[in-house]
């Protein structure tokens, strides 16, 4: 037996001195060793998690007489010593690689389609060990984001579609949780879509891709709503095309021609698992990168225990976590836990603590964002109809309890960045009702009276019971 075999080394280091095997675990796997060594170094990973000695004697009794007689073969023969384990450990995972990147080779020439390729080629790659870094990797990391931000300028991040959002958020960051909230008909999906179509005309210049995941939605309904975003003209006309004006195609041929040209990438496949949408992500960016990722909901996600509201975190933290290790910001959407006027609420604003799975997604999320429309929550309520609200609740990295000001066109699919109303500024506040002048039904609007000026757009209708 040669004392060079690197996957001997190994293992005569960890049957030698089992806590080793804590400094490979991240680094090696039962399938990167051959034959019974497999099998050995299997039983050793074991023994050692549970606490218990693995020496040829006990491996013996746990694998049988012939696994026994190896090990006992290995560690009489093979000198290995601590300080060089990781070396031999990486000559194992190298191998083990060259080996697979081999098999997939072969298995990839008797494919069918691009997909099954893609898919064969994205499992040969091995689990990465993170790697501790020291403060010194921190302050470079720092300035290198840094000076990403001061390029950029205003806008460090993917923009979101709104100017007013971006003002408060700098754009949505790589590596980010982005949790979507709002009650049915506030317009979550709107500006889930906007955001992806703004993300993709920055990915169209920058050579990247977006990723919409439509759980609830066909491709064809997302589309349309697109075309109708992008050129400005109602959804109705393509809902009742005999209700539609002459001059109605012309808007939907520049709005089908604006998408075309747009890097977008549509997932439609109702129920998805947590594991599912990772792994679609992950291969498309391996192919080419993705800058923008969005979940539209998170709550009809394929998932065991339908009730079981703890398995809501447990997708939030692996959104998260696909946003961390793709550096993709992610936007999940996700419905309130409260109906209409609870808790005997006037104003009808939310907060975390009305999200569903409030704690553990509002723990896991970056930036917590609810829509909020008054004509929809108080149609008695007047000063604000015509507007939406983009209420940052929680933002890690900036300010929370502040909104930005929209224009609600949603009968167009439009979320437009407006000034705030008189009365009102970018502080959360509620609605009061007025002990001055009446605007016409008793009520003015609460707040701050300070106003920072943006691009303004005019107020406009929106029709009820669209999302």
């Amino acid at each position: 037996m040669s004392m060079f075999n690197p996957e001997d080394y190994v293992l005569s280091v960890l049957l030698a001195h089992n806590a080793a095997y804590w400094d490979v675990a991240d680094l090696l796997k039962p399938h990167d060793f051959t034959g019974h060594r497999r099998e050995l170094y299997a039983a050793i990973a074991g023994e050692v998690k549970e606490g218990r000695p693995a020496d040829p004697m006990t491996l013996a009794d746990l694998l049988g007489d012939e696994l026994g007689m190896e090990a006992i073969d290995i560690a009489q023969n093979v000198v290995g010593t601590h300080a060089n384990l990781k070396a031999y450990a990486a000559q194992v995972a190298k191998r083990s690689e060259t080996g697979r990147v081999r098999d997939a080779g072969t298995r990839i020439a008797q494919c069918e389609s691009y997909g099954e390729a893609q898919t064969i080629l994205a499992a040969v790659r091995p689990e990465q060990a993170s790697r501790i870094k020291s403060v010194e990797d921190g302050l470079s990391e720092m300035v290198e984001t840094l000076q990403a931000r001061f390029n950029a300028g205003a806008v460090s991040g993917v923009p979101t579609g709104v100017a007013g959002l971006d003002d408060l958020t700098g754009g949505w960051q790589p590596g980010s949780l982005i949790v979507l909230v709002g009650e049915t008909s506030m317009g979550k999906s709107a500006l889930a879509l906007q955001s992806a179509l703004a993300a993709a005309v920055y990915g169209k210049k920058h050579g990247k891709r977006v990723l919409y995941f439509s759980l609830e939605m066909t491709a064809g309904e997302l589309t349309e709503r697109a075309i109708c975003n992008l050129a400005d003209f109602p959804l109705r006309w393509l809902t009742h095309p005999l209700e539609a004006p002459d001059y109605a195609m012309d808007y939907v041929t520049r709005g089908s021609r604006m998408l075309k040209e747009l890097p977008l990438l549509i997932d439609d496949q109702c129920g998805l698992t947590q594991d599912q949408i990772v792994s679609r992500a992950t291969q498309l960016h391996m192919q080419q990168e993705l800058c923008l990722i969005v979940v539209d909901y998170m709550h009809i996600q394929g998932r065991p225990r339908r009730n079981d509201v703890s398995e809501l975190g447990g997708i939030a933290t692996g959104h998260k976590n696909m946003s961390k290790v793709l550096g993709v910001p992610v936007i999940a959407l996700h419905q309130l836990n409260r109906g209409p006027g609870q808790f005997g609420r006037v104003d009808r604003r939310p907060s975390l603590a009305d999200i569903r799975a409030s704690g553990e997604i509002a723990e896991t999320a970056n930036t917590v964002i609810a829509i909020y429309r008054s004509e929809v929550a108080r149609k008695d309520f007047a000063p604000l109809h015509g507007t939406a609200e983009a209420l940052i609740l929680k933002q890690r990295q900036g300010r929370r309890d502040v909104r930005a000001w929209m224009g609600s066109k949603l009968a167009n699919m439009r979320l437009e960045s407006r000034e705030a109303p008189e009365g009102y500024d970018e502080t959360i506040t509620p609605d009061i009702e007025s002990a001055g002048p009446s605007t016409g039904n008793g009520y003015s609007g609460g707040g701050s009276s300070g106003v920072r000026s943006r691009g303004q757009s005019r107020p406009l209708s929106v029709v009820d019971g669209v999302r």
